[in-house]
């Protein structure tokens, strides 16, 4: 009797963990081979997932740069008073879905001219993207 209940536990917990594995999607891109479109050089460097979209990933990527903003601010080569973002979506060979794709730029707010962080690239599913630019 034992047994019998050991095996329907042991189909079930099989069923339930194979029913999890359809919900998932079965091929999943490649995010390090990304290309910009219109370069042959220029190509995208995956970081990591760092949020579940794109909101998540900018709020960990912000709170990823806040030791660095600290240090510039310090050293004279950030005014400490916040900080702009601005964000362009990119053109990139990415035919798994259409997701976009997101280069970031942060400028000083006091001196907008001031480029603190450039060529960080974040997708709509919270990707974190370096972007690599070409010699072309």
């Amino acid at each position: 009797m034992k047994q019998i209940v050991i095996l329907i536990l042991f189909a079930t917990l099989f069923v339930a963990c194979n029913n999890d594995a359809h919900d998932e999607d079965p091929i999943m891109p490649d995010l390090t081979q990304i290309r910009l479109k219109g370069s042959n050089t220029a190509r995208l460097e995956y970081i990591g997932k760092i949020g579940n979209d794109f909101e998540s990933a900018l709020d960990s990527l912000t709170r990823k740069y806040e030791p660095m903003l600290n240090t510039l601010a310090q050293e004279g080569h950030y005014s400490g008073k916040g900080y702009n973002i601005d964000k362009k979506e990119i053109n990139v060979d990415f035919d798994y879905d259409s997701r976009k794709f997101i280069l970031l730029t942060f400028s000083d707010k006091t001196n907008i001219y001031q480029i603190l962080f450039s060529h960080d690239v974040i997708d709509e599913k919270g990707n974190y993207f370096r972007l690599v630019e070409g010699d072309d």
